[in-house]
Parts: structure tokens; sequence; C-alpha cells
């Protein structure tokens, strides 16, 4: 009996590892928990076609009337791709490409349907296929926002050591058109504060959208 309870335990731990393994590093990076409300990763779903996303557990205390309970769906990029939520009232939201039906919700009140975004400029696809060179000149991850109505991109990258841990260090960032030419430049933080250029102001950047993530460093 014991013999067949370890045999069992380690089955169970191969099969764990294996999910881990195809789990993205953002989306384990999603949990998180506070006094009232906790957000689970669950399981990664495989849909009827093909496309697996990440499913997550939203539940709350039962003394917050208005905290949210429901679904989240991710995919592999960590953008929400579906939600279903109860909190005053239920609501959900499917992306672009997706149904509610996928996730066999296709009864669910009070959907919202989201837009497709614009397509991607084959000089920036160029640049996500080489995934070793982005890795090697530290960008974490690819992002595709809106800014002054405009598609623009962006190239996030990890601090460097000597300033991940410097509050009066400034951060600079730059946006890149469809052209793959630099469209915009914000500044923030330092002794120089906020400051953008090539005509653009600070509110532009705070008011920004963005669209998706079109690429995650695993």
């Amino acid at each position: 009996m014991k013999t067949y309870i370890c045999f069992c335990c380690i089955l169970l731990l191969i099969a764990h590892m294996a999910i881990a393994q195809n789990v993205p590093a953002c989306i384990t990076a999603l949990n998180k928990k506070s006094s009232l409300t906790n957000t689970q990763f669950v399981k990664p779903l495989t849909l009827k076609d093909g496309r697996t996303v990440f499913q997550f557990k939203v539940s709350s205390a039962a003394q917050c009337m208005d905290c949210p309970n429901g679904t989240i769906y991710y995919d592999s990029n960590c953008n929400v791709v579906a939600s279903f939520i109860m909190g005053r009232t239920a609501s959900g939201y499917v992306a672009y490409g997706y149904t509610a039906g996928d996730f066999g919700k296709s009864q669910y009140p009070n959907i919202r349907y989201g837009k497709k975004n614009d397509s991607i400029p084959a000089c920036i696809s160029k640049a996500m296929l080489n995934e070793d060179s982005l890795i090697n000149a530290g960008v974490k991850k690819v992002v595709q926002v809106r800014i002054k109505n405009k598609t623009l991109y962006y190239f996030e990258h990890a601090p460097a050591k000597e300033i991940a841990n410097c509050k009066d260090c400034s951060t600079s960032m730059q946006y890149y058109n469809n052209n793959c030419d630099k469209e915009a430049t914000f500044t923030v933080g330092g002794i120089a504060g906020a400051k953008a250029s090539e005509g653009y102001t600070m509110p532009d950047y705070y008011n920004r959208q963005v669209l998706q993530i079109l690429w995650n460093a695993r």
C-alpha cells in the first residue's frame, strides 16, 4: 500500500512539474493576495481551436460585498483574453478573436467585446523573431500602445544593475512608430523630473493606453 501511495505521489509531482514548465514566468507573477481578494493561477486550458490560455480564480472575503469574484483568462503573453467577474453586478470581457462560448460562458450577462488591434509592422515582427537578440539586449517585453491616437511600440528593458534600487535615478523610454523610427522619448524621475520630446508632452505619456503585450521574455 505504501508503495502504491508513493507511486501516486511521484506521478502527481511529475504532472505538477510538467504544468509548471509550460507556464510562462509572467503568468506566475500574476498571482497576488490582499487582505480581501486573492487572485490565483488555476490551470492552463486548451481551447477547441488549439490555443492555450491560463485560468485564474478571483475570490474575495465574504464580508466585502463589492469585491470581485470570478475567473480571468490570460494568453501566453499575459494579455487578458476574457474575464467573468461578479462584484456589485456581473460583468464580462472577451478580447477580439475569442468568443464567450470558448470559455463556456455564452449566456453570461453584460459582456463587453474588445476591438481588433492594429496589425504589427514587419520590422517589429522581425525584431521579435530574434528572441536571443532581445534577451541579450535586456528587453523584458514588447508592448503595443496608443499615444495621441497613434499606435506605437515600446521595448521595455530591465533596469541596469547599478540603478535597479536607485529611487532618484531617471528612466528614459523610447517609443517607435510603424516604420520602427523613434517617435517619442519620455524621461521620468531623477533631478530633471519628467519630460518629453519630439512634440509630445508628459500628459501624453500618462494617458497612454496599453493595447497588447506582443512579446514577453520567457
